[in-house]
């Protein structure tokens, strides 16, 4: 039976991966500043740059979620409004009338989501991971 990848962890390696790249420092300085052993930074690039250059249906046979690549940041930029202009109402007929309270998403394809204060947490999970997996 294959060992089930831990998707936290990959994630985890691909942040400090891009980290290292940015940083333009030696892998090895890398690693020391960020206590984190050279052999395991290596062996986590090998392993995420295989599994990248895997085909398409290699990665569909396995019983695993897709991981978020490096197009999906770990932070995107927020903007906190608080004026009362068309765009920031909360649309007739959508719960939560108190806007300070409403949460909103700005896909990239311009697309928002707005998410009154007593939303179901599974249910938004649900809906990000499907607009993650077929962008608008």
């Amino acid at each position: 039976m294959a060992k089930r990848r831990d998707v936290s962890k990959e994630l985890f390696w691909r942040r400090i991966i891009r980290q290292q790249q940015q940083s333009g420092l030696p892998v090895s300085r890398f690693c020391t500043t960020h206590d984190l052993k050279a052999c395991t930074f290596h062996w986590w690039r090998r392993a995420l740059a295989q599994r990248d250059k895997q085909s398409p249906q290699e990665t569909a046979s396995r019983p695993t979620r897709r991981p978020r690549s490096a197009e999906f940041p770990a932070f995107i930029p927020v903007a906190v409004t608080t004026d009362d202009s068309p765009e920031n109402r909360t649309p007739p007929g959508v719960s939560g009338d108190d806007s300070s309270t409403t949460i909103e998403v700005i896909l990239k394809s311009g697309q928002r989501l707005r998410i009154p204060p007593d939303f179901a947490a599974p249910t938004l999970q649900r809906v990000l991971s499907v607009l993650e997996q077929h962008p608008c």
